[in-house]
């Protein structure tokens, strides 16, 4: 099969402005401090899941910004 003579244009992949705990977790300590403080100046969002609670917006799935 030949090859595409064009090549393909992709969407930039956005800013992460959304963090979970867990992802939290995984970050170097200088990236960690870095999101840290965004999220408490409101920067950035902090998610919170919490399992076995329905949520009161029916279109959140369980998610909740905090």
């Amino acid at each position: 099969m030949p090859l595409r003579k064009e090549a393909e244009n992709f969407a930039r992949v956005g800013k992460k402005d959304c963090w979970h705990p867990y992802g939290l977790q995984g970050l170097a300590p200088d990236k960690f401090a870095v999101v840290a403080s965004q999220i408490l100046k409101g920067d950035f969002n902090l998610l919170m899941l919490k399992p076995g609670r329905e949520s009161n917006n029916e279109y959140s799935g369980g998610i909740q910004l905090i």
